[in-house]
């Protein structure tokens, strides 16, 4: 009897889900051990070792060792869910049938009769498996626990169905993953061209817009700072929207679009609609440092550790969040000063050379930018609410 009823169910399938543990069905397979002097760090046959499970190999055999192997020994067949049993418990790799090895012991999968269970159901019972594992310095899966394992199990027909479903989701979530890449390297490639000047934009009567002109980032920005503010002024119920240098670092895209609140007005420094916002310090890497931030809101407090950049005229703040965060990225990182704690102020960078457009064309650059970015996001909240609805699958098929 199973020991619990999954929430959801296809209708045409009314069978009872019956419990078994791992040990009926199957046993524990591995493959022979490989010592390390058998391995080179290239060749004919990848070797996977705990390390390198589902990632690049770092070690290879022969072909010809590989063929005695798989000839005398326990192979995995296509289709087969490798475990690790070592390290990280419970990383799961399909074997695609190419020529691969797998170290022993640490990496191990269920050799079983595919009339009892499928292994295509059999990838979806172990996501949701909570494994025994033996502490030590190194956790590991031993045989003994693997096969005690409690899954439960309807017929082969509902496996398919549920199998085939999930699958469905999965290509899903591989298509929005690949969407993301697609278009954040697509952005990345228009950054390029448009703050190189290899794509220029033209005025609405196709006329062009004017050069851009060379100039200090202190003959086009004034520098302000934030002031005394902490997480122990903000609360809940505040009246006023105020920003940590912290949050500079985690919101995304360049512009601001969530602040947080406090009561007291009288610390931070206000800031002006317009304004462009890079922290002061970091415990990480100079890299940090490099992430400018728009801010199109008068009167969001600022704390502490923030450099605040006023236009000494006019110009698009969104603009020079993407060209200092992206193309000058590394030369503006190469301004930070410390080991321990990275500090850059604007008196070490208000020399660096930046480019000043138009500000029509900065507006232009920005505006197409940002739609970029809307998209992106568009397409990671569609990523997400998939995998969501992924989630709740599992926990309503596999209770």
């Amino acid at each position: 009897m199973s020991r619990l009823e999954p929430i959801l169910r296809f209708p045409e399938f009314t069978g009872e889900w019956q419990e078994r543990r791992l040990g009926e069905v199957g046993s524990v397979a591995m493959c022979k051990r490989i010592f390390k002097n058998q391995t080179k760090p290239s060749g004919d046959v990848p070797f996977y070792t705990i390390g390198t499970f589902g990632k690049n190999p770092s070690a290879f055999i022969d072909k010809r060792l590989f063929d005695e192997y798989i000839g005398k020994y326990l192979f995995p067949k296509k289709g087969d869910i490798l475990v690790s049993a070592s390290g990280t418990i419970g990383r799961l790799v399909v074997y695609d049938g190419e020529p691969a090895y797998f170290q022993d012991s640490n990496i191990i999968w269920l050799q079983h009769n595919e009339d009892l269970i499928l292994n295509t159901f059999l990838k979806y019972v172990y996501s949701r498996t909570n494994w025994i594992v033996e502490s030590s310095t190194m956790p590991r899966l031993y045989n003994s626990n693997f096969l005690a394992t409690k899954i439960d199990l309807p017929g082969i027909e509902e496996q398919q169905k549920i199998a085939a479903f999930l699958a469905a989701v999965d290509k899903r979530v591989a298509l929005l993953e690949r969407k993301v890449q697609q278009l954040e390297a697509y952005k990345r490639g228009v950054i390029q061209q448009l703050f190189s000047q290899q794509l220029r934009f033209t005025r609405p009567d196709g006329s062009h817009f004017p050069v851009w002109q060379e100039k200090r980032l202190g003959e086009v920005f004034d520098a302000a700072r934030g002031s005394s503010l902490s997480w122990g002024d903000i609360e809940a119920d505040g009246k006023n929207k105020a920003i940590l240098y912290g949050q500079l670092y985690t919101i995304y895209p360049e512009v601001v679009s969530q602040v947080v609140s406090r009561t007291n007005s009288n610390k931070g420094t206000p800031s002006k609609n317009g304004d462009l916002l890079l922290p002061n310090s970091t415990t990480t890497t100079g890299i940090d440092l490099a992430n400018a931030t728009a801010l199109n809101e008068d009167g969001v407090l600022l704390g502490g550790d923030i450099t605040i950049l006023r236009f000494k005229e006019t110009g698009s703040s969104i603009f020079y969040a993407y060209y200092l965060s992206h193309f000058m990225k590394y030369k503006l990182a190469a301004y930070g000063q410390g080991s321990t704690i990275v500090h850059m102020y604007f008196s070490q960078y208000k020399n660096m050379k930046i480019v000043e457009p138009s500000v029509a064309e900065q507006q232009k650059i920005a505006e197409v930018l940002s739609a970029l970015d809307e998209k992106i996001a568009l397409t990671r909240r569609q990523l997400d609410k998939t995998k969501q609805f992924k989630k709740g699958l599992l926990q309503g098929m596999f209770v």
